[in-house]
């Protein structure tokens, strides 16, 4: 029997063609050190090449998603090691995001700083009843370094960005849900099952098509409305480009 230590940071199961993505280490509240960054990039940039692959869903070991950076695994280190994880957490949220695959965050337990980042990198988050949302690295006279502050600030408002992230307040699921944080809440027993079901939904649509829909919203959002919808128009030619001719 292996020990929590021999344990791989991160767990891949595959049903079909959804994939789980499981941070492993209840122990330590799933928090997010290198290794942990590191395993969780490797996996999603396998996945990016893997047409197999229909659907993501990225959720926690035991009682929480994420309860943030493993602090303790950088203090001590080399000079340079909390850029180092800054660097690594950015690439992995940024890889994250750009997987052609549409990607869900089963929130099974409170996600926290880095954990929240992590979510807010997905497509599609559903949140457990009893758990909570927030980023309050300003407490530790810190700042959100994920992508954060400026995936919040997109997803909701800047406005309730800034109240979010100045007071790093922790937000419960009715609250996570009005404010769009999250897309569904479900009692903890129900979200795996639901989390599941919504991802085996998105695996049954056209795989180019809904890559093509994610692609365009993605690459609208920080350009004006007449660019956006050229770049709309261009992915739906180059989708038209596979129609079966007319009779």
């Amino acid at each position: 029997m292996q020990s929590a230590s021999d344990q791989p940071p991160v767990l891949l199961q595959r049903d079909g063609p959804v994939v789980r993505l499981i941070i492993n280490r209840p122990s330590a509240d799933n928090r997010l050190d290198n290794a942990t960054t590191r395993a969780l990039l490797a996996h999603v940039e396998t996945l990016a090449a893997d047409h197999g692959v229909r659907a993501v869903i990225l959720t926690g070991a035991g009682e929480t998603f994420s309860a943030g950076a493993d602090l303790s695994a950088l203090q001590g280190g080399a000079a340079d090691a909390v850029g180092t994880w800054l660097r690594w957490g950015q690439r992995l949220t940024d890889a994250l995001a750009a997987l052609p695959q549409p990607t869900l965050a089963a929130i099974n337990g409170s996600a926290i700083g880095a954990g929240c980042e992590l979510a807010l990198a997905t497509d599609l988050r559903l949140l457990a009843r009893e758990a909570h949302v927030g980023l309050p690295q300003v407490r530790q006279g810190m700042i959100p370094a994920w992508g954060g502050t400026q995936r919040l600030a997109r997803l909701v408002g800047p406005g309730i960005a800034r109240e979010l992230i100045y007071t790093g307040r922790l937000v419960g699921a009715e609250e996570a849900l009005r404010r769009g944080l999250v897309h569904a809440v479900h009692p903890g027993h129900e979200l795996p099952a639901a989390a599941q079901a919504l991802a085996q939904q998105l695996a049954a649509l056209p795989p180019d098509a809904i890559a093509g829909a994610k692609e365009a919203i993605s690459a609208g959002l920080d350009r004006d409305l007449a660019t956006g919808n050229q770049i709309e128009m261009a992915v739906f030619e180059r989708l038209a480009g596979g129609f079966p001719s007319a009779p």
